[in-house]
C-alpha cells in the first residue's frame, strides 16, 4: 500500500510506454474505508498487499481475489518492482497484462 501522490517511477513509465501505456499524469492512491465500500471487486498482486488491506479492511474479504487468478503461466504472488531494473519491470508488466487479459476474457464470455 503506497505513499499517496507517488508518481511512476522512470522504469515504469519507460516500459509502460513500449505497451503504449502513458504513466505521465499516474499518481498514487492510498487505500481508503470508502474506496473499499464502493468497489465491487478488489483484486491484489500478492499475498502480503491482500493481508494488509484485511488487517485494515475485514469486510473486503468477500470481494477479494488474486489479479493472476484466472491467468496461466502467471505466479499467485506478483512481486512489486518498484526500485528494479527495466528488465524486472518488464516482466512484472507481461504478468499484469496476462492477468487483466485473462480476466477481460472471463468477464466477457
Amino acid at each position: 500500500i503506497s505513499k499517496e501522490g507517488r508518481e511512476a517511477s522512470f522504469e515504469a513509465q519507460e516500459v509502460a510506454k513500449k505497451y503504449g501505456v502513458s504513466l505521465d499524469t499516474h499518481r498514487s492512491v492510498s487505500v481508503s474505508p470508502k474506496i473499499i465500500n464502493e468497489a465491487d471487486l478488489i483484486f491484489y498482486v500478492d499475498r502480503k498487499t491482500r493481508n494488509e488491506l484485511l488487517s485494515r479492511f475485514s469486510g473486503a474479504a468477500k470481494k477479494m481475489y488474486s489479479l493472476s487468478f484466472l491467468a496461466s503461466d502467471v505466479p499467485e504472488d506478483i512481486d512489486d518492482p518498484y526500485g528494479k531494473d527495466s528488465d524486472y519491470f518488464r516482466k512484472v508488466f507481461d504478468y499484469i497484462k496476462k492477468s487483466v487479459d485473462a480476466l477481460y476474457v472471463h468477464m466477457k464470455s
